[in-house]
């Protein structure tokens, strides 16, 4: 990793850290988020941009057809979806009435939030989810309502 990602990332698990609510940031939170972090980006995590660079045909691809496009190599979203949902469902009926922290990939994230919100995912994209970013989900009146999308910010 070169050094100024080291910086990125170590700058990012700690501001997530400090912006968490006390009780779902213990004391070792910014170690465990730094290290997935650092493992993330030694085996390849890349953004949006780094593909296009990369492989600007793939790129076109994706773009062209989110939902079903899959890289070489790669989970296809169906896929993404049938590993992340179940996931975050089961998380929620463990913790009924409580509250929980999902810190995972951009991916995993947006999947969540599209299919909490009724959004087929097709529409993946269309909900930013930075490094380090907040995005609130709120449970009321049978129904899921998004609070915080992307927050990037220190929080008051």
């Amino acid at each position: 990793m070169l050094a100024a990602e080291q910086r990125i990332v170590d700058a990012a698990a700690e501001d997530l850290a400090a912006r968490l609510p006390r009780h779902l940031a213990d004391d070792d939170f910014a170690g465990r988020l730094q290290a997935t972090r650092r493992i993330y980006l030694r085996d390849g995590l890349v953004t949006a941009e780094q593909i296009r660079v990369r492989d600007a045909r793939a790129f076109e691809a994706w773009m062209a057809d989110v939902g079903r496009f899959q890289f070489p190599g790669g989970e296809s979203l169906p896929d993404l979806v049938a590993r992340a949902v179940p996931a975050f469902e089961a998380l929620v009926a463990r913790h009924a009435g409580g509250t929980i922290a999902v810190v995972a990939h951009g991916g995993s994230n947006r999947a969540i939030l599209c299919h909490a919100l009724g959004l087929g995912p097709e529409r993946l994209l269309a909900l930013g989810q930075d490094y380090a970013a907040l995005s609130v989900l709120e449970w009321a009146g049978g129904r899921w309502s998004l609070r915080l999308l992307n927050h990037c910010e220190p929080l008051p």
